[in-house]
């Protein structure tokens, strides 16, 4: 029988300890970078949500005016609801009539609730005095959420 003067395996206690901390810093770090993918993931996330939400926002905006223009419907069979792109709400606020609360409200609106939000409204007869072809045009700047200088439109048409 041999006896050794060093207990058998401590020096490969001693090697395996250091390497358990290599382990853990290389778990850290795969761990540190599937965080920072989920971090870049959660940005884009939010880019997209916001030009998600401003396209929502416009497309409710345009029925918004289609509904007031049904509302007033002889009136607007005129055309009378001609809204150019630089107008502004005070252009129309001073009126007391449906049709310009109807175009100042909702041209306030649209600056509002989009950023640098604009928006036109066209009509032209279509088949006689009983239908007029009219077209909506709301358009909005997306910088934040496509990058710099997008400019987004969303255009809608209906008969009356």
């Amino acid at each position: 029988m041999t006896f050794s003067v060093c207990p058998r395996g401590s020096a490969q206690r001693r090697a395996m300890a250091g390497l358990s901390l290599i382990e853990v810093m290389v778990a850290l770090f795969v761990i540190m970078v599937g965080l920072l993918g989920i971090a870049g993931l959660q940005a884009y996330s939010l880019k997209n949500n916001l030009s998600a939400y401003h396209r929502s926002v416009a497309n409710g905006l345009v029925y918004d005016v289609f509904d007031s223009m049904r509302a007033n419907r002889e009136v607007a069979l005129t055309a009378a609801y001609a809204v150019a792109l630089d107008d502004t709400p005070g252009d129309f606020c001073s009126g007391t009539d449906q049709l310009d609360q109807d175009v100042c409200n909702w041209l306030w609106r649209v600056s509002n609730q989009l950023p640098s939000g604009a928006g036109t409204v066209s009509c032209n007869a279509a088949g006689g005095a009983q239908q007029v072809l009219c077209t909506v045009t709301v358009r909005w700047d997306d910088t934040r959420g496509q990058g710099e200088g997008a400019t987004q439109e969303m255009t809608v048409s209906s008969l009356l």
